[in-house]
C-alpha cells in the first residue's frame, strides 16, 4: 500500500511515496529454517549416539614415527557377565574375564591387559564398550584397571561407546 502526502515548506511542496516493508519473504524464510531446526535436533535425539574419547594418560614414549607392521587394537565389551576382550586380529583370539564374587575382576582384567600387552603388539587405544545395564561406577572402575598395570602404562587412549540391542 503506498501514500502520497503533500508537504508544504519552504515556498514548494515534494510528493514522498511510502511504501511498507514486505515482511512475508523474510517469515518465510525463518519458518523454514525452525522446521529444520526442530527436525535435525529431534533426528539427533533418536540417534542417541555420543563419540567420547578420553585424553591422553601420557606421553607416547616410543618416539617412532614409521610403523613396519599394523599394531592390532583391542575392544572391552563390558557385559553383566564380565569382561569380554576382542581383537582386530582374529588370530589373538577372544579372551574372557568372569565375574568373581558377584563383582566385576578389575585385578583379573589389568593382568590380562597387561599379558596381551607384553606378549604382542597392541595399540595404545582400547575401545570399551558397556551394556546400558552395567552401573557407571563399573565402567569407571574398568577404565582405571586399564589404564595402568602399578607404574607401568597399559592403554593411556580410551575410547567410550555403547552396545547396542540385546535385553
Amino acid at each position: 500500500m503506498s501514500r502520497t502526502r503533500r508537504f508544504g515548506g519552504h515556498g514548494e511542496g515534494e510528493d514522498i511515496a511510502e511504501s511498507e516493508l514486505n515482511l512475508v519473504p523474510y517469515l518465510d524464510i525463518m519458518v523454514n529454517l525452525i522446521m529444520f531446526m526442530l527436525v535435525t535436533v529431534s533426528y539427533l535425539a533418536q540417534l542417541k549416539v555420543i563419540d567420547i574419547v578420553a585424553p591422553n594418560y601420557g606421553a607416547d614414549a616410543s618416539g617412532k614415527t614409521e610403523k613396519s607392521e599394523p599394531e592390532r587394537s583391542l575392544t572391552l565389551a563390558i557385559t553383566e557377565s564380565g569382561y569380554t576382550i576382542l581383537s582386530n586380529d582374529p588370530t589373538l583370539g577372544r579372551f574372557s574375564v568372569p565375574m568373581a564374587g558377584g563383582d566385576f575382576d578389575y585385578r583379573g582384567l589389568t593382568s590380562k591387559l597387561s599379558e596381551l600387552k607384553s606378549q604382542h603388539k597392541i595399540s595404545n587405544t582400547l575401545v570399551v564398550v558397556a551394556a546400558p545395564q552395567v552401573a557407571y561406577a563399573a565402567v569407571v572402575k574398568t577404565l582405571d584397571a586399564a589404564r595402568a598395570d602399578g607404574e607401568k602404562q597399559l592403554f593411556p587412549d580410551v575410547a567410550l561407546g555403547q552396545v547396542y540391542g540385546g535385553k
